[in-house]
């Protein structure tokens, strides 16, 4: 009904309020390129195979919903614009998790593909 989303787009605005005030400068962007079971992407520190962290991600900026991935660096190398590392993705906990999860990366790159051919 059009009532129950005007509600739901107040909501929606009213919690990206909130995101905003919680994280109101996002870290800088580094290009990067993301796969179902991998991540690349390019930082100005260096990292060492084996090293594991959380890499937080901002795919919707400048939005302040952060998404966070438990990863293992796999490789690091030098580049004329830093470091390019390439992290392997721990596994998602729940079927649910990892079904959102490839769908939503099929989704980026079916829009990178669709801004390629525009």
């Amino acid at each position: 009904s059009p009532l129950l989303q005007r509600l739901e787009a107040k909501l929606d605005f009213v919690l990206e309020l909130g995101l905003l005030a919680r994280y109101p400068q996002l870290p800088p962007a580094h290009p990067c390129r993301i796969g179902l079971e991998a991540v690349v992407w390019q930082d100005e520190q260096t990292a060492a195979p084996g090293d594991c962290g959380l890499l937080q991600l901002h795919p919707h900026a400048p939005s302040g919903c952060p998404l966070y991935l438990f990863v293992t660096i796999a490789a690091s190398e030098a580049s004329p614009d830093g470091y390019r590392h390439l992290a392997r993705l721990q596994p998602l906990r729940h079927d649910t998790d990892t079904r959102r999860w490839e769908r939503w990366v099929f989704q980026q790159h079916r829009q990178h593909i669709g801004k390629g051919k525009a």
